[in-house]
């Protein structure tokens, strides 16, 4: 017998070489227009190319931690959003299809299921069908006794047929079909289940990624699953934190949904004084006006799937040079902090927000008498629209029009930079 050769050493040497060209060929693409730049200062299009460098690279390797590793110089606040944005904007610019294949692989592997990333996944390749072959039946040996010899005067009996009688096939019992799943959902990572279907609703649980649950029912817009719980309760989950499995095209549509409740006046945290208000020692809006922006698309870290989740205050005088030593409270909280004491900058003070919260901030003297208006609410979540208009995030999905970016804001059937948002809050002084 011909001993069979192991040719492993060849396939190595060949996986070898060809991971060697493509990281040739990216970084001759790319590794030029990233020299001597920072990751602070990447323009957004060196950011996609950077973040397309690091898609190509987890194709070869599926290495994901080492791929967050690299997206985490971006300082963006979710990475799986990130990576969906570049192929997105790789999709729509008709760009190399290599690079959509790896970036809808690596924000799959960060968490993000979409369906038009799902189809430039690449094709598996099926397995061939196993063809059944059919055996004849073994005949059964029949075995002959020995006779007497015949006694005399006794009639010779025919001689018996040499050909062994077949024996008879049972009739085999045609396959259990095997039952199609029940139609499911499977949670990618944590995810929030809400007693409706949409933001306005409160959450009732938590699943963790890998926990199951079965559907049962899809809201008209097609975008939030109904599911039973294991208490047998039905909550919802948004359809793109989740994979589904069984025939779920058949879902039916929930209509008689009620309301999502009023939102209730955000309570102060437990270890927050509750101080009485008294009354302004002067009339608030006498000496000093503010005015809201939201931070536009493209500036700092902001864009249209993410960046920073802040209000920044800025306490000016009437020439615009900043004021130290003012303080600034922020109203449903009460904290109290003064400008310049953060290491913020001149006349500046910082607040977080995050998703589901908000802010309004105001001016109060040494015994917390507000001396300047309020501004106005900021949300985490969906901030006011013409906030976002003026903001730029109308651009992030093309509109043919105002009205119908804001009926994506209103039916949130576009989720923007959902919780990511940065105000930046101006007192000026009139006097």
């Amino acid at each position: 017998m011909t001993p069979k050769r192991d040719y492993t050493w060849l396939i190595a040497i060949v996986g070898l070489i060809a991971g060697l060209l493509i990281g040739l060929w990216a970084g001759a693409r790319w590794a030029p227009s990233l020299v001597g730049v920072s990751y602070n200062n990447l323009s957004p299009q060196q950011q996609d190319d950077y973040a397309t460098l690091v898609a190509l690279g987890y194709s070869q390797t599926k290495d994901l931690e080492q791929a967050k590793a690299q997206l985490q110089a971006l300082k963006a606040p979710n990475l799986g959003q990130l990576v969906s944005g570049v192929a997105e904007r790789r999709i729509s610019s008709n760009g190399r299809p290599e690079e959509i294949t790896a970036l809808a692989q690596l924000a799959i592997a960060l968490g993000v299921l979409s369906p038009a990333l799902e189809q430039h996944l690449p094709t598996p390749t099926p397995l061939p069908t196993p063809t059944a072959i059919a055996l004849a039946p073994s005949p059964v040996p029949v075995t002959v006794a020995p006779t007497a010899p015949p006694s005399a005067g006794t009639p010779t009996p025919a001689p018996a047929s040499d050909t062994p009688t077949p024996a008879t096939t049972p009739t085999p019992e045609p396959p259990t079909a095997t039952p199609e799943p029940a139609p499911a959902m499977i949670a990618v990572g944590d995810v929030n289940v809400r007693s409706g279907p949409g933001l306005d609703y409160e959450v009732v649980a938590t699943l963790s990624a890998g926990d199951k649950a079965p559907i049962t029912g899809i809201d008209k817009s097609g975008q939030w699953w109904q599911v039973k719980l294991t208490d047998g309760a039905e909550a919802w989950v948004l359809g793109q934190l989740v994979s589904t499995e069984g025939p779920v095209e058949g879902s039916p549509i929930i209509e008689d949904i009620p309301l999502p409740p009023a939102t209730p006046t955000r309570p102060l945290p437990a270890n927050t004084p509750v101080r009485p208000t008294p009354a302004p020692t002067q009339a608030p809006a006498a000496g000093w006006t503010v005015d809201v922006r939201l931070r536009p698309v493209g500036q700092d870290a902001q864009h249209c799937h993410g960046g920073e989740h802040n209000i920044f205050v800025t306490v000016v005088d009437a020439n615009g040079s900043p004021i130290n030593g003012q303080r600034v409270r922020e109203v449903y909280t009460g904290q109290v902090q003064v400008t310049g004491d953060q290491g913020k900058g001149d006349g500046r003070v910082e607040y977080d927000i995050y998703r589901g919260g908000g802010g309004v901030v105001e001016l109060v003297d040494g015994a917390n008498n507000a001396i300047s208006p309020q501004s106005r609410g900021m949300s985490a979540d969906w901030p006011d629209f013409d906030l976002m208009l003026a903001a730029g995030y109308c651009n992030c999905k093309p509109h043919p029009d105002p009205a119908s970016c804001e009926a994506d804001l209103n039916n949130k059937t576009y989720l923007f930079a959902v919780g990511h948002y940065v105000y930046d809050v101006t007192f000026r002084r009139n006097f």
